[in-house]
């Protein structure tokens, strides 16, 4: 079984924390990380080794090479790009959803067409 091939929406620290901690992992890792800043993302790619960065979020999840994506944008941003990742064909994984979580649940349920994992 081949590892599960990530993207990552987002420089943000947290996603430096799980970057770090799936290192080594042998059926898991990161491939590809996307900031609104392309040298932020260029940077985090050259210090986790990934092969790939990019600019924009969207040009992340335009790149078919990604089995899943993780999304540890700010909380206001977790659906938006949840449902673009799951449109995009890809699995999603986002961070604890808060405030109108019921809301936001259930428009993510309506959307998604597959698993997403969330808290």
């Amino acid at each position: 079984m081949s590892a599960v091939r990530w993207g990552m929406l987002s420089t943000a620290g947290i996603g430096r924390m799980v970057a770090s901690a799936v290192r080594g992992s042998g059926d898991t890792r990161f491939v590809a990380v996307a900031s609104r800043d392309a040298a932020k993302a260029r940077g985090f790619a050259a210090e986790f080794g990934l092969p790939l960065s990019f600019g924009s979020y969207q040009d992340l999840l335009a790149w078919h090479e990604v089995d899943a994506v993780y999304v540890p944008l700010p909380v206001a941003m977790h659906t938006e790009w949840t449902i673009r990742a799951l449109n995009a064909q890809a699995r999603a994984v986002r961070e604890a959803l808060r405030g109108d979580r019921r809301r936001r649940w259930a428009l993510l349920r309506r959307r998604e067409g597959r698993q997403s994992a969330g808290h």
